[in-house]
């Protein structure tokens, strides 16, 4: 066997004196680690071409035979396909290099040359898709001998042993494994053997994982197959099951998604129903319960579902009172708490809706699960988010939030997670709404660096329109009872004028803007604040940008500059 130095110089040899052993060598380098040096460009390089002193001194000559070439180029050919990765990309590259080299050097390179290059480059991919192929051979070999195609179209003449049997080997492998093949043959073993729990909880474990990936392909082979119908037939026969009550809102929420079609067709097939009946059998399975409130959190995105979700029961408001209740029986587990006020948040988008979740107590579970969860930027950010879409046009409710606390929960989420940008703005949202009420408003200016909390958000947050505009709102709606001018001695004017500058095509923030200085106008430690700031130019430009929104506010307060 030729070592790696000597093969090198032997190859290197034949390239500077002529003689015909190019390709012997090379081939022989290529069963051996030397080509780890050969396939590298630079060792090749480095030694194509020699000075040739014979005929002149003082004259540098390169010397490199094109048949030599050809040699090395259909040896390398021959033995191509015997090449690891790592070695294919490496020859290219020497096969680009070699050529570009022996035409720049000498210019005088036969064509065939690059044929020889080209074909060989050709062979090494062509290599790499044979591999490929026996890989994709291997991979198919391996599904025929999965449990799942040997009971596929037999189950219905398996007994029911055998089909647990095939199901429990077929879980290990859809964990690793998950392909849209599976789901006929789990969903076909369920339908037959509906009456059989342990069967009907194999089968749900394998679509979990199956589905669990969020693959499109899957989910369509699942809503094809009539699956969402075979699950919510499952529930009926298990209610008591709690295993497989989990289990099918996992499968649900999987399916659904972002998909509006799919939503439909669960609340079709009675899943909302099942899901919030399950809810009120296993009040204290808070696992169980995680998943439902995820389940109706999402399935509630959808206009007709809130109204589903509201009407389920003898008496209505049934299903948001299991939300509810949910909530307080397991108010330490913050994953349900987020899942249960994302629910109500979306609930509460209707306006019925959210008269019935502050009739149920949902304000105070809220609160509640704010309080329990500080450290959870994520559950502050649903809770805050829920309690402005509560107070939304609906006064009653306003009051009721600002009663229980909500002010200051609110005001103390601000000031735990400055770094939350969609927390601060569901938080300035949900201020703007409860500041139209006078109450509201006395409790915000009255809160412990209340409104220092909102003018840092808006520095922090300036390229940000809606705290900006929800901002430039709470401070209109202060502005009327800010005896002791806080707004105004804290940097709030200046920082309505900061959101006017960067957000000149914003028509809510120039609107709101020019709203809030009319109203703090109205005071006169405001009115010498205002006036030193000097804002007659971006007031001008607002009135010109958007007449209609503008002009009357912008105008009122110029009269007073």
């Amino acid at each position: 066997m030729i070592t790696n130095q000597s093969a090198r110089e032997k190859v290197f040899s034949s390239f500077k004196n002529g003689k015909e052993t190019a390709a012997k060598m090379t081939y022989q380098c290529s069963s051996s680690s030397s080509m780890n040096d050969l396939s590298k460009p630079t060792s090749i390089y480095a030694n194509i071409g020699k000075r040739n002193n014979d005929n002149n001194k003082n004259k540098r000559c390169w010397s490199i035979r094109t048949d030599y070439l050809k040699n090395v180029f259909c040896s390398l050919s021959a033995t191509s396909k015997t090449f690891d990765a790592k070695y294919k990309y490496r020859c290219a590259f020497t096969i680009i290099t070699l050529c570009f080299a022996v035409v720049f050097k000498m210019m005088n390179i036969h064509c065939s040359l690059l044929v020889y290059g080209s074909t060989l480059v050709f062979e090494i991919f062509n290599a790499r898709s044979s591999q490929q192929h026996s890989r994709e051979k291997k991979n198919a070999a391996r599904e025929e001998d999965s449990p799942a195609e040997k009971c596929d179209g037999m189950i219905p003449k398996l007994d029911s042993d055998a089909v647990q049997k095939a199901l429990e080997e077929l879980v290990q492998v859809t964990h690793k494994h998950r392909r849209s093949s599976y789901i006929s043959v789990v969903l076909n073993a369920a339908q037959h053997y509906i009456e059989s729990e342990q069967i009907v909880e194999l089968a749900f474990s394998n679509l979990y994982n199956i589905l669990g990936s969020n693959k499109q392909n899957c989910i369509r082979t699942f809503v094809q197959k009539d699956g969402i119908n075979i699950i919510s037939t499952a529930m009926k026969h298990h209610a008591n099951n709690i295993i497989i009550q989990e289990k099918a809102c996992s499968i649900y929420w999987s399916v659904i998604g972002g998909n509006s079609t799919n939503k439909s067709l669960v609340a079709r097939a009675g899943g909302i129903h099942l899901i919030i009946d399950a809810m009120k059998r296993h009040p204290d399975s808070f696992f169980f319960l995680e998943e439902a409130c995820g389940v109706l959190s999402n399935l509630a995105v959808d206009s007709n579902n809130r109204l589903i979700i509201a009407q389920v029961g003898i008496a209505p408001g049934e299903g948001i009172v299991s939300i509810i209740s949910a909530m307080e029986n397991h108010s330490r587990s913050v994953v349900l708490q987020k899942r249960a006020c994302g629910a109500l948040s979306n609930l509460a988008l209707n306006s019925d809706n959210r008269v019935t979740i502050a009739a149920s107590g949902g304000v105070n579970a809220i609160l509640t699960a704010m309080e329990e969860h500080t450290e959870s930027s994520r559950a502050q950010e649903i809770a805050c988010n829920a309690l402005a879409n509560l107070a939304l046009d609906n006064m009653t409710n306003k009051r009721t939030i600002g009663q229980q606390g909500g002010i200051d929960a609110i005001l103390k989420a601000m000031k735990h997670h400055p770094d939350a940008a969609l927390l601060q703005k569901h938080a300035c949202a949900a201020l703007a709404d409860l500041a139209t009420n006078a109450g509201n408003s006395v409790r915000i200016l009255r809160a412990t660096n209340g409104i220092q909390v909102i003018i840092a958000t808006m520095q922090r947050y300036l390229d940000s329109s809606v705290v900006q505009e929800k901002a430039c709102i709470i401070f209109g709606n202060l502005a009327a009872i800010d005896v002791d001018s806080t707004i105004c001695e804290s940097g709030g004017i200046r920082s309505i004028i900061s959101a006017m500058k960067y957000h000149k095509n914003s028509v809510g923030v120039q609107s709101k803007g020019c709203w809030a200085l009319q109203e703090l106008s109205q005071l006169l430690c405001s009115l010498v604040v205002i006036r030193r700031e000097n804002p007659k130019d971006i007031l001008c430009d607002a009135s010109d940008r958007f007449p209609d929104e503008c002009r009357g506010a912008a105008k009122s307060v110029l009269v007073k500059l």
